[in-house]
């Protein structure tokens, strides 16, 4: 049985430009998620709250550290067109069996 262990290093690929290599990264910083509220107020009620907007996220950021750049890389800079990444990594494994 593998057990996996650590996720090393991993490619970046441009799913816009027809899943184009872009570059190999090291590090994603994952953003945080923070749900859209409003604030509720009424007749009857003695103040208000906040409330969540279901499904609704405020703008989330993402940090990806490269270690190997590619000339497309530079196509994550147009701020004209939408970003979708794919990001594979290479998954380092140990063998219960063996050790």
């Amino acid at each position: 049985m593998f057990i996996p262990e650590i996720l090393t290093n991993f490619n970046v690929y441009n799913n816009l430009d027809m899943n184009r290599l872009i570059g190999l990264g090291e590090e994603v910083g994952l953003p945080t998620m923070e749900q859209k509220t409003t604030t509720v107020t009424g007749a009857g009620m003695l103040g208000e709250f906040e409330d969540p907007v279901i499904g609704q996220f405020k703008s989330m950021e993402t940090e990806l550290a490269f270690r190997t750049l590619y000339v497309d890389m530079f196509s994550l800079m147009r701020i004209n067109a939408p970003l979708s990444l794919t990001l594979r990594g290479s998954m380092q494994n140990m063998d219960s069996e063996s050790g």
